[in-house]
């Protein structure tokens, strides 16, 4: 399973991405909104964790729909 976490407080992306990759996933990092949106643009994810109230896009908006099975 590959999940995208975002977080701009980088300490705290790497303890998670530890954790994850100790799980079996595959972690992508991304340390602002518009990156966490370019890279949502160009691969797939099934999970996403981010810290919201950090999450800054200005005139973009990041939806996570996840498909059905």
């Amino acid at each position: 399973m590959k999940v995208l976490i975002v977080d701009d407080e980088k300490e705290i992306a790497d303890l998670i991405e530890v954790y994850l990759m100790n799980e079996g996933f595959s972690v992508v990092k991304a340390n602002s909104g518009k990156e966490a949106y370019d890279y949502i643009e160009t691969e797939d994810f099934e999970n996403l964790r981010a810290s919201l109230e950090k999450l800054q896009l200005n005139d973009a908006s990041l939806t996570f729909q996840p498909e059905s099975s």
